[in-house]
């Protein structure tokens, strides 16, 4: 098996990428331009792109969960 690093990691994050994004869009019912703007801005994606934190290894339910959380503190 390949180890994982930060060099090969962007070829694991599309479709999970897609995933989130879609989830997004449905959650907010907002457009696919703007779920996408929305996550791509995000600290969860700016963890999700980083190797040493680990969160490629999460599902993307896991990972929209979390994003859920997160913009609900920082809306109160």
């Amino acid at each position: 098996m390949t180890e994982v690093t930060q060099l090969n990691l962007r070829s694991l994050l599309p479709a999970k990428d897609a995933k989130i994004i879609i989830k997004i869009k449905n959650d907010k019912n907002i457009s696919l331009k703007e779920a996408y703007l929305t996550f791509f801005t995000s600290d969860i994606y700016k963890q999700l792109e980083t190797e040493s934190t680990k969160r490629w290894w999460q599902s993307s339910e896991q990972i929209f969960e979390d994003w859920q959380r997160r913009t609900k503190k920082s809306a109160m």
